[in-house]
């Protein structure tokens, strides 16, 4: 079952992706808490296409990364890999609107995938989900349930390289 749903997230993303020509990689780096007194590190690569609107242009990526827990209690703590399908726009509100002067632009998106965690023993494939909003700098919310320690959340800082585009970069 587990394989079907991965299955039908990577041929999703390539039947929205295939019109596009914009492609981009974006490396970042995750800081967050994760509600069992650990703070966790997460490197991130992204790799995506965007639309070419120019105005609220939508964009999709598959995201692979690692999650690393550092705690201050004695328990022994593992490694996580993840593989995540996100999507969500681009958002850059009017000039003439409530900020004048700037023209601030705002990423908003989440993201549902799978995570492989492990305990002593054994190894888990886990669903995962995420939520995010920011620039340069994310808030991010990132859950996923393992069926042996039930829900596993964090939320932190997410750091993102801005995009490095492969092909023409699209006009905002």
């Amino acid at each position: 079952m587990r394989r079907k749903l991965l299955l039908l997230l990577v041929i999703t993303f390539i039947q929205i992706s295939i019109c596009e020509h914009r492609y981009y990689l974006s490396p970042g780096l995750r800081v967050s808490w994760d509600f069992r007194e650990h703070i966790v590190v997460s490197p991130k690569l992204s790799l995506g296409v965007i639309g070419n609107q120019p105005a609220n242009m939508l964009f999709r990526n598959i995201t692979i990364g690692m999650k690393k827990p550092y705690g201050h209690n004695k328990e022994e703590v593992f490694l996580s890999y993840y593989l995540e399908v996100q999507g969500g726009w681009i958002g850059i509100p009017d000039p003439g609107g409530f900020l004048n002067d700037i023209d601030p632009i705002t990423v908003y998106g989440g993201g549902i995938g799978f995570s492989l965690s492990r305990n002593k023993e054994n190894y888990y494939l886990c669903p995962k989900f995420s939520a995010f909003a920011g620039l340069i700098g994310f808030a991010i919310v990132d859950a996923d349930y393992n069926t042996l320690s039930g829900w596993n959340s964090d939320v932190g800082l997410q750091l993102a390289l801005p995009f490095f585009w492969i092909g023409d970069a699209p006009s905002l």
